[in-house]
C-alpha cells in the first residue's frame, strides 16, 4: 500500500504545478507542459512552456507582463498588437470569463512559411500590470489548445485570490494519506 501513494504523490507531483509570480500572481502549469528549451525571461516575457515541442501535437502557453492596467470588458492591446504585427494573420473575437469577468481577446490564424498556427490570446486585468496570456498549436488540435487555454486562464489568480483547487487537492491527499496512516496503524500485527 505504502508504494500506491508514493506513486500517487510521483503522480500528483509531475502533472501539474503551481508558479508563484513575485508580482502577486500564480497559475497552474497545466500537464505535461514544461519550461519552453532556452527560454530566457526579460522584462515583459514572463513565462514559456511547451509540450509535444518538434511534433505536430505542440502546444506553447506564455504569459506576458503589459504596460499598466486593463479593464475587463475593454479590447485586448496585447492581442491586437500581434494581428497587426504579422502578415497574413486572420483573427476573430474571443470572449472569455475570467473570475467573474468578461475578457475581450482574440482567436488568431497565422500562416508561416512552416504551416499554420492557431493562437487564443487575451489580456488579464490584474493589477497594477495586465498579463497577456496565449495558447498556440496546429488549427487541428483546436479543441485541445481552448482546453488549455481556459484551464490555464482558471487557474490564473491574484495574491489576494484563493488557491481554492490547489488548497482542496492538497486536502485531499492529506485525508487519504491520514486514512492510510490509522488503516496500517489499526491492523494486527503479523508477529502476535
Amino acid at each position: 500500500m505504502p508504494t500506491l501513494v508514493l506513486a500517487l504523490m510521483v503522480a500528483a507531483a509531475t502533472e501539474a504545478h503551481v508558479v508563484e509570480d513575485p508580482r502577486g500572481f500564480h497559475f497552474t502549469v497545466p500537464a505535461g507542459f514544461e519550461s519552453f528549451p532556452k527560454f530566457q525571461p526579460t522584462a515583459t516575457k514572463l513565462y514559456a512552456f511547451g509540450k509535444n515541442l518538434g511534433t505536430p501535437e505542440a502546444v506553447t502557453l506564455t504569459i506576458d507582463v503589459l504596460e499598466g492596467p486593463t479593464r475587463p470588458d475593454g479590447p485586448s492591446r496585447s492581442c491586437g498588437a500581434l494581428l497587426n504585427s504579422i502578415d497574413r494573420t486572420i483573427g476573430s473575437p474571443l470572449v472569455e470569463q475570467w473570475r467573474g469577468d468578461k475578457l475581450n481577446g482574440l482567436r488568431m490564424l497565422m500562416t508561416h512559411v512552416f504551416g499554420e498556427v492557431l493562437v487564443f490570446c487575451v489580456d488579464v486585468p490584474v493589477s497594477p500590470n495586465a498579463l497577456s496570456v496565449m495558447v498556440s498549436g496546429k488549427p487541428g488540435n483546436e479543441p485541445l489548445l481552448h482546453d488549455v487555454f481556459t484551464a490555464l486562464l482558471a487557474s490564473l489568480a491574484t495574491g489576494e485570490q484563493s488557491h481554492d483547487g490547489v488548497a482542496l487537492l492538497g486536502g485531499a491527499l492529506l485525508l487519504v494519506l491520514a486514512a492510510l496512516g490509522y488503516r496500517m496503524r489499526s491492523r494486527p500485527s503479523k508477529g502476535t
